[in-house]
């Protein structure tokens, strides 16, 4: 029985991990890596104010931002910020107003 789950389990892993990988490659625009932000308002304190990500916009978590942006959307911009979007991601402009 324990081997009959393993084997289940092994299966399961490597179907979710073959479709992550399909659906990371098809996601090269900033608009669609941006749903991956939170979007629940309670865990605004997870959230950085006053921040921007060139692929993820304007709700990020602390101590993201263009330069630390570990998921970078192919023509990312590391120069970007709130002040000077570079014409990237408007994914979450004004949540925290």
């Amino acid at each position: 029985m324990l081997t009959a789950n393993i084997t289940s389990l092994t299966a399961s892993v490597a179907s979710l991990t073959a479709a992550y990988t399909i659906l990371m490659a098809g996601t090269s625009a900033p608009q669609a890596l941006g749903t991956q932000c939170p979007r629940d308002n309670t865990r605004k304190g997870y959230l950085a104010e006053n921040k921007y990500c060139w692929t993820h916009g304007y709700r990020v978590n602390k101590g993201h931002n263009s330069i630390t942006c570990k998921n970078k959307a192919d023509v990312h911009k590391d120069g970007a910020t709130q002040a000077n979007t570079m014409n990237g991601s408007t994914n979450n402009k004004g949540w925290d107003t």
